[in-house]
Parts: C-alpha cells; sequence; structure tokens
C-alpha cells in the first residue's frame, strides 16, 4: 500500500515540554510516520522526542522515527550506539541512519550491522538514508526500508535489484532543498510527484519545502493524496 510521511528536523516540543504547532499539524493529520531528531539543535539542546510528543503521535496513528546520523560509517560504533540507545530509551517506533553507505561491504557492514543489533533485538524497524538509487542489496542485511531521497525516479534504472523488493521497501522525497529537484515545490507539484513516485514503485513518498518547517498547504496536500 502507498504511503506518505514526514521528515520534520524543526521543534516539537515547546520549551515546557508540551506539543509545538507543527506538531500538533502533524498528529492532527494523521501521517503514517515521521522521522525526527530526538534532540532539538544546540545551543537549545532539549529533547524534542519527549513522552508528551511521542504518546500525541502514538494517538494519533503515526510511528516516530529517530535521526541518527553515521556520516557514511565514519561515526565512531560507540557514539552512534549511544544515540541509537536513547533513541530506543525514549519510545520510538525505528530508526532513520541518515548518510548511509550506499553499497555496505567489509568494515561498513559490519559496522551498520553491529549498530543495528539492539534496534533489531528491540524489534524496530530500521530505514538506511542513502540519498541516491545506485545502491547495493547488501543494505536490506540490516535495513528495512531504504531512504533514496530526490532521485526516486531512476531507482530500478541505477539499482536493477530493487524491482523484486515490495515497494514499500523504498522511500523517496520531493523538496525544495538545495534546489534538488530542479523546480519549486507548491501544492499541485508536490501531489503529483507522490502519485508519481508510487506508480514508480516507491512506496513511501513525501513532498515538502524544507524539513525546518511545514508548508502552507501541507494538510491540503494530504487530503488530495487521500481523495483521488
Amino acid at each position: 500500500m502507498s504511503k506518505t510521511y514526514v521528515i520534520y528536523y524543526g521543534w516539537l516540543a515547546e520549551e515546557n515540554g508540551k506539543p509545538s504547532v507543527e506538531a500538533e499539524r502533524i498528529a492532527c493529520a494523521h501521517v503514517p510516520l515521521l522521522i525526527a531528531p530526538l534532540m532539538t539543535a544546540k545551543p537549545a539542546g532539549h529533547v524534542n522526542l519527549n513522552p508528551a510528543v511521542i504518546s500525541r503521535m502514538h494517538a494519533s496513528g503515526t510511528e516516530v522515527f529517530a535521526y541518527v546520523d553515521t556520516e557514511y560509517a565514519t561515526i565512531p560504533v560507540k557514539v552512534a550506539k549511544r544515540a541509537v540507545s536513547d533513541a530506543l530509551g525514549a519510545g520510538v517506533d525505528g530508526i532513520f541512519y541518515d548518510q548511509t553507505t550506499a553499497s555496505p561491504q567489509g568494515a561498513s557492514l559490519d559496522y551498520y550491522t553491529a549498530l543495528s543489533a539492539s534496534a533489531k533485538a528491540a524489534g524496530k524497524t530500521i530505514i538506511a538514508n542513502v540519498g541516491v538509487t545506485q545502491c547495493g542489496s547488501t543494505l536490506m542485511r540490516f535495513a528495512d526500508r531504504v531512504m533514496l531521497e530526490h532521485k526516486w525516479r531512476n531507482l530500478a534504472n541505477a539499482s536493477p535489484w530493487t524491482v523484486h523488493r515490495p515497494a514499500e521497501t523504498f522511500m523517496g522525497v520531493s523538496s525544495d532543498e538545495e534546489n534538488a529537484m530542479g523546480y519549486a515545490m507548491d501544492e499541485k507539484r508536490a501531489v503529483a510527484d507522490t502519485r508519481e513516485a508510487w506508480e514508480r514503485n516507491i512506496g513511501w513518498h513525501t513532498s515538502t519545502e524544507l524539513y525546518r518547517h511545514l508548508p502552507a498547504w501541507f494538510e491540503s496536500y494530504l487530503v488530495a493524496l487521500r481523495t483521488a
């Protein structure tokens, strides 16, 4: 089944701990999945995915995935494991590895296998963000889903092995980050891109402007997808 989701790197918890306005918008939209950082950026550095936020998301049927950067397996595994452990302790449903090696082998495959052990043991889902469509099937040794970011249109040609995998394995995004799409995102384009991604066997897709805020058309975009 084709689905959409949200990547949001802004504040989900106010300084008083209550869900932010944007958190409420996401929850009220009943999006199946949210990717967000456990902590807000420094200097604030407070818990973003706190119990109140996670409880609010779960009540709306939204799974919460914590962002963990790996910098292509160069962040010391002990440091990355600590980030995963903190996220699991907060009660998230899964882990989102940013900057994942596209075709992990040898030491990098060992790195991600070790990093994933605790999440796998806890029955959590892992998303590996490779950010490209030319990637290797070894990803599936530790990841449940693969994030392709903006180049999702080229998946079948760039990585033929993926055509034999369920559509729900793959995630794409269309956004204005660094003009990645070559065109500006608005509601009409957002809806069209998500529908096209689903037709191309990309089971998860989201369209947005920037990851630091929700577009004004966030709610109407979701309504359009659900009523098509």
